[in-house]
């Protein structure tokens, strides 16, 4: 009975692997939770590393979301009165607080 082949993780230069994860994100196969380990399982870096460049990538409100539910604590988003943006927060948060 043939079995299946065990795939290596991909040994990528910074570089290239911020293009490949760039495409794998934005895949309908790319991770929609638990980015940090998924990107760790898959490129071989470092937890730092990856936060790193997913950072680099755009990621901030995901991981901070995951940071939050990790410590048990519950999230939401508020408008930021003066760039009328929508900022992910600790549940609770003051307007005021934004600007500390």
């Amino acid at each position: 009975m043939p079995t299946r082949k065990r795939r290596s993780k991909k040994r990528l230069d910074a570089g290239s692997r911020k293009h490949d994860a760039r495409r794998w994100l934005l895949s309908r196969d790319g991770p929609h939770q638990d980015y940090v380990s998924r990107y760790v399982k898959r490129y071989g870096v470092s937890e730092a590393a990856a936060k790193d460049e997913l950072y680099a990538l755009g990621y901030h409100d995901e991981l901070f979301q995951e940071e939050l539910e990790a410590q048990g604590i519950q999230w939401e988003y508020i408008v930021n009165p003066l760039t009328g943006e929508l900022v992910l927060v600790p549940e609770g948060t003051e307007e005021h607080e934004l600007f500390i």
